[in-house]
């Protein structure tokens, strides 16, 4: 398991994954590196790329209030297809 997790944090490093820190459950990984929003279902923790445009940008941020982000994480959380109705 060690070699698994010395991999994954040498593939952050190199900047070709990301990780998705939760405060609830086990961390993953990405490798859509892009600015993207994450759908994220609460009942099996699948997690699906939401692929239309941000509705704002970095520039448009710091542009209205002088912050400067390097990186963007949208989230938005509730229950894939599947699960809805399997309840």
């Amino acid at each position: 398991m060690s070699t698994v997790y010395y991999t994954l944090e040498i593939l952050k490093k190199e900047g070709l994954i990301q990780e998705i820190e939760f405060y609830n459950s086990d961390n993953r990984y990405d490798v859509n590196l892009s600015s993207h929003i994450n759908l994220i279902c609460r009942k099996c923790g699948n997690i699906k790329d939401f692929d239309e445009p941000l509705p704002f940008s970095s520039e448009m941020i710091e542009g209205r209030t002088g912050f400067r982000s390097e990186e963007m994480r949208v989230a938005v959380f509730g229950y894939c297809k599947r699960c809805r109705s399997n309840k």
